[in-house]
């Protein structure tokens, strides 16, 4: 649906409020222009620090947790802290690429590049390196994976892929229109798909050499109307002026029909049972209740970060949720009192949870975030070992 959407300038042209179905979001500014503040409808607010060049320094959420940015003389991001006070780092060369990132745990990534400043090689906190070579349209000739196996890919005239030959040495081929849309892939199995479009290049047919011929058509806009098959698909769609989706008919004549509000929220969906789902949203767009088929009602809650803190269903039993400086959840308590508790590593693994009953797992992960330990309530550990692809 459409809405007025109203603005307010300060003398020098910066936006200082924005008002949308009657809800107004407010911008601060420092003498640069910078916005330096933004409160929302709903009163929150997330505020901002900067330096002489505009850079970011420090952001404080709406609850009040910073994070903080450092920067190099040349105005490149060098270091993050989070509201745990967990850093990240960065080191750039003279071109300004990123030569390395180091994460809260220590781990260190690095990148080369060519002189066309583009990545010659990536090596993981493990040390696994890939590495990869250009043709002379600057193009990605062959990728060495750090097992040393190797993909290699082959170009047209006009710069489209047209083969690669993966590790196994396994070939996929591509084919296209003159107008550069994808003709036909051939797999390595021998199987393909063939790809046909209408004068505005929109893909009206695909036929697979299994037998499968889907076909498409639009309205003025772009947007799908019909989707039918060879076999037993054949669904049409209506939309609104705003591109929502009204109405999808089904193979079997089946109507299901949407709504949506001012700010093209979906409120409603009608079944062809004559059965429906509804929404309602709060001043931040947030799902604020829901209403199932059978008439149940819950009602969602939330914090002034936007994290889902209770669910109240329609016997008026509650789940309630709390959060961490990170926004990660730390509590779950369902409506019998039953609590659940979770703990992350400092580079926001899951790390330990904790159930009602007080049995607790834990977990364990390298430098990838791959599990490599796994201990169950009763004691008993599991490892697991990576080759350098990240594969079991």
């Amino acid at each position: 649906a459409d809405q007025t959407v109203s603005y307010t300038y300060d003398e020098v042209g910066n936006k200082l409020t924005e008002t949308k179905g009657g809800q107004t979001t407010s911008y601060t500014y420092d003498k640069s222009g910078n916005v330096t503040a933004i409160t929302y409808p709903d009163g929150t607010s997330v505020s901002y620090t900067l330096d002489a060049m505009g850079n970011i320094l420090s952001m404080l959420d709406a609850l009040g947790r910073e994070t903080t940015y450092e920067y190099s003389p040349a105005g490149r991001l060098i270091a993050t802290t989070n509201a745990l006070g967990h850093k990240t780092s960065m080191i750039y060369d003279a071109n300004g690429n990123q030569n390395s990132l180091t994460d809260a745990a220590g781990y260190t990534a690095t990148t080369t590049y060519t002189g066309q400043n583009q990545i010659a090689s990536i090596t993981d906190g493990l040390d696994n390196t890939t590495t990869t070579s250009y043709n002379q349209m600057e193009q990605p000739k062959e990728i060495v994976d750090a097992l040393g196996g190797k993909t290699t890919y082959v170009y047209n005239e006009l710069g489209y892929p047209i083969e690669q030959t993966d590790a196994n040495g396994h070939v996929t081929k591509m084919s296209y229109t003159e107008t550069a849309q994808l003709k036909e892939v051939t797999l390595p199995d021998g199987t393909t798909l063939t790809q046909e479009y209408d004068a505005l290049d929109r893909l009206i047919k695909q036929t697979s050499s299994s037998g499968l011929i889907t076909e498409y058509t639009y309205d003025a806009a772009n947007r799908v109307l019909t989707k039918k098959d060879n076999q037993e698909l054949n669904e049409s769609y209506t939309y609104d002026k705003a591109g929502n989706r009204l109405t999808l008919t089904n193979s079997l004549g089946e109507v299901t029909t949407y709504s949506y509000d001012s700010d093209n929220q979906l409120t409603k969906v009608t079944y062809a049972d004559g059965t429906s789902e509804s929404f309602t949203y709060d001043v931040m767009g947030y799902v604020a209740s829901s209403t199932d088929q059978e008439g149940k009602t819950k009602t969602y809650h939330y914090d002034e970060n936007g994290n889902l803190t209770k669910i109240v269903d329609h016997l008026k039993r509650e789940t309630t949720y709390t959060y961490d400086a990170l926004n990660r959840v730390v509590t779950e308590t369902d409506a019998e009192g039953n609590r659940s508790t979770y703990e992350y590593d400092v580079l926001g693994n899951l790390s330990k949870m904790t159930d009602a009953n007080g049995h607790s797992s834990s977990y364990g992960y390298d430098a990838n975030k791959n599990l490599v330990l796994y201990t169950d309530p009763n004691g008993q550990a599991t490892a697991f070992t990576y080759d350098p692809l990240g594969r079991v």
